[in-house]
């Protein structure tokens, strides 16, 4: 099932596709204060044979589109 869903609403396994690389949520924070709340995402990339982790930090309005198992 592939939904567009804000970044506040992620949960982790959820897997998100970036320029057109798929990534697995591992680990997600919601910063609050400051001007905007912001999500600090941990993923675990598909593309990368050694199994690297990427960061990520964006606004918690943004939208990805995301595929989540039934």
């Amino acid at each position: 099932m592939n939904d567009n869903i804000k970044a506040r609403k992620l949960k982790r396994g959820d897997k998100i596709v970036i320029g057109g690389f798929k990534y697995t949520i591992t680990m997600l924070n919601l910063h609050f204060g400051g001007k905007r709340e912001r999500v600090s995402m941990h993923m675990h990339s598909k593309h990368d044979a050694d199994g690297s982790f990427s960061n990520m930090n964006v606004p918690a309005d943004t939208v990805f589109n995301v595929t989540r198992k039934k």
